[in-house]
């Protein structure tokens, strides 16, 4: 298959990282060609060339079912070969997730949209929203929004941040809902 992308996707079909080019990250989830040089060398797997087209990433995923999508550039067809490692044993040198900006408080009114954010520095990061501490289901990205706010959705809001290096859990953010 011709210069493949390749996409990470969760039970619920949200797309959790992808990357199309093996020197050149495609998303603030991917990881330079060095780390991922790095983890190929430490568990025997074959490493690419920096300039290679194919394909290759690291993610830190929650435990669940995951799905891996490779397609080809322009629609190409083809054969791909998927290999998947767990690495959680390796020492990658990634840097721990820092969050550089952190989720705002915010008073709406009823039926308003309302979307919540978050900046982080660090790479291959996972995300996870809390509401009340209780996890949101599928809100597993830097943002976080309610499309018609309304009383049962005010509260405290949080973002845990997560890689192989570290968590960081960022200040709460209250939704007040007039």
């Amino acid at each position: 298959m011709a210069d493949p992308k390749i996409v990470l996707y969760n039970s619920l079909g949200v797309a959790m990282a992808s990357n199309d080019d093996w020197g050149t990250p495609a998303t603030a989830n991917d990881v330079s060609a060095s780390v991922l040089s790095s983890a190929a060398t430490q568990i025997g797997a074959s490493s690419l060339n920096a300039g290679s087209k194919d394909s290759a990433m690291i993610a830190t995923l929650a435990p669940g079912a995951y799905s891996v999508q490779l397609s080809g550039a322009n629609s190409t067809t083809g054969v791909a070969l998927a290999e998947i490692y767990d690495v959680t044993s390796l020492n990658l040198n990634l840097p721990a997730p820092a969050i550089t900006t952190q989720p705002s408080s915010v008073t709406v009114n009823a039926g308003a949209s309302v979307t919540f954010n978050v900046a982080v520095s660090g790479t291959a990061v996972a995300y996870q929203w809390y509401k009340n501490g209780v996890a949101i289901s599928g809100a597993t990205t830097a943002s976080f929004t309610i499309n018609a706010a309304a009383s049962a959705n005010a509260g405290n809001y949080t973002v845990t941040v997560t890689n192989a290096a570290g968590v960081v859990t960022s200040n709460a953010a209250t939704l007040t809902v007039n």
